[in-house]
């Protein structure tokens, strides 16, 4: 028989987990528009990249204050 403390804790734990991984994939899929958008505006892919790496560590930056 499991206790429903444990279940309830698991419960959370996984709730945490799916909303860092639905985040995570958030992230990478606007950090691929935002490249895209360098190269479509002339960048080359690796500008374009470090662009986006500056502008996503700014923000992290941003967020963080």
């Amino acid at each position: 028989m499991s206790n429903p403390f444990d279940d309830l804790l698991n419960d959370i734990n996984q709730k945490k987990l799916n909303e860092m991984v639905f985040a995570f994939q958030q992230t990478a899929e606007m950090m691929m528009i935002l490249k895209n958008a360098f190269i479509e505006a002339g960048f080359t892919e690796e500008q374009s990249m470090e662009f986006t790496l500056e502008t996503y560590m700014h923000n992290l930056r941003e967020a963080t204050k």
